[in-house]
C-alpha cells in the first residue's frame, strides 16, 4: 500500500493572552501540551483517505501568550483499507510522525507573524508517545 500525505491544514486558531493565573508550573520558556488520533472522512464512500488531528496547547509566558490549535494532516492511499487500519503502527507512529513538522513550523510562523518571538517546538519520539497512550488505556480499562 502506497500512502501519501496530500494536504494540511489548521482547522481552529486560538492566539489570546495568557493570564496570570492560566500559568501552569514552568521549568521552560514555553508549556507544550500535544495530543493526536487518526480518523476517517465523514464521508462513507471515501475508503483510501484518513487525517491526523493534531491538538495542541502552548502558554508563552514571556510574551504573555497562549496558543491553541486543531490541525490536521490528510493522507491518501493507494488501495481501500479497513477502518482498523486506523489501529496500526503506520497510522498511529508513522502518518504523526510525517505530519508534526507541519506543525512545528505552522507554529512558529503563527508566533513570528504575530509578533512574538519564534518558538521552536520540541521533537517528538512518536513510538515512546503511542507506547504511553497504550500504557495509559491499558491502566483506565
Amino acid at each position: 500500500m502506497n500512502i501519501s500525505l496530500v494536504s494540511t491544514k489548521a482547522l481552529k486558531i486560538d492566539l489570546e493572552p495568557l493570564l496570570e493565573e492560566d500559568i501552569v508550573d514552568l521549568d521552560e520558556e514555553f508549556d507544550f501540551r500535544f495530543d493526536y488520533s487518526a480518523h476517517r472522512p465523514d464521508r462513507v464512500d471515501v475508503k483510501n483517505s484518513f487525517a491526523i488531528a493534531f491538538k495542541a496547547l502552548l502558554q508563552a509566558p514571556k510574551d504573555s501568550v497562549q496558543c491553541s490549535i486543531v490541525f490536521l494532516a490528510q493522507f491518501h492511499t493507494d488501495t481501500d483499507f479497513e477502518d482498523d487500519f486506523l489501529e496500526t503502527h503506520f497510522a498511529l507512529i508513522n502518518a504523526p510522525a510525517i505530519g508534526y513538522p507541519f506543525l512545528r513550523a505552522f507554529i512558529a510562523n503563527i508566533f513570528v507573524n504575530a509578533g512574538y518571538e519564534p518558538l521552536m517546538l520540541p521533537t517528538i519520539n512518536f513510538v515512546n508517545l503511542y507506547k504511553n497512550k497504550i500504557k495509559d488505556s491499558d491502566s483506565r480499562d
